[in-house]
């Protein structure tokens, strides 16, 4: 029963982090944006915002698919 609950507070938690990233993120659509994630740091575009991710358009016009939950952070 508490390992249940556990993962049911888990999962309740990041949809309420990604909701208010995406929440936050709206005002920087079709804006420059710097994002940090686990995987490094991506500079673009931001030109969407999907259900469980954000893509960026790079400079370069490579377009670049960024998961909620490895975003770090932004600016």
């Amino acid at each position: 029963m508490i390992d249940s609950t556990s993962r049911y507070l888990h999962k309740l938690q990041s949809r309420c982090k990604r909701w208010s990233i995406k929440w936050l993120l709206h005002r920087y659509l079709m804006e420059i944006i710097t994002v940090v994630t686990s995987g490094g740091m991506v500079v673009g575009t931001l030109v969407a915002i999907g259900s469980d991710y954000i893509e960026l358009l790079e400079p370069n016009g490579d377009r670049v698919l960024v998961p909620l939950d490895s975003l770090e952070s932004f600016s």
